[in-house]
């Protein structure tokens, strides 16, 4: 019984320990990322000076074309043109995938103005998440608020 006991008492302090180190890794990331000079294959995008959303999605995708895409298309309704969503097929894109460590499908990459990084979103991003990380790099003309999720527009068919 003591020996179940001190196995999951190890297990329990190996995953409290786990999710401290999954979180200064993935800062320590993103850190390096936003050191690291622009890669070719967002330069090739030829992308606007504002900010920006990478939507990293795969042809064979349900869960970004079911969920992530009316979460984005909500947010594109809500800001208009001081943001710019663009989708990016992670296969044929896989230079820019690797530069941002994606390594799993629906993705979202938050750039700022000038194109640096500000947040990145393994697997779904809800809409108040993409609010809270689009909203400090949006320009100071763009009196663009965060809209709840209930106002945002439902994909259509």
């Amino acid at each position: 019984m003591i020996d179940r006991l001190l196995i999951l008492l190890g297990f329990a302090a190996l995953l409290a320990l786990s999710v401290p180190a999954w979180r200064w890794y993935v800062q320590q990331r993103l850190q390096s990322v936003r050191q690291s000079p622009l890669p070719p294959g967002l330069v090739a995008l030829d992308l606007p000076a504002r900010p920006v959303v990478l939507y990293f999605t795969t042809p064979t995708c349900s869960q970004c074309r079911f969920q992530q895409t009316p979460i984005l298309m909500g947010l594109g309704a809500v800001w208009g043109e001081h943001v710019h969503i663009r989708k990016v097929d992670a296969v044929e894109q896989d230079g820019l995938a690797r530069h941002y460590g994606i390594l799993t499908v629906p993705s979202t990459v938050v750039l700022d103005g000038d194109h640096q990084v500000v947040a990145v979103n393994h697997g779904l991003a809800a809409a108040e998440r993409l609010a809270a990380q689009i909203t400090p790099v949006l320009p100071s003309y763009a009196h663009v608020q965060a809209a709840p999720p209930s106002t945002l527009a439902p994909l259509q068919s």
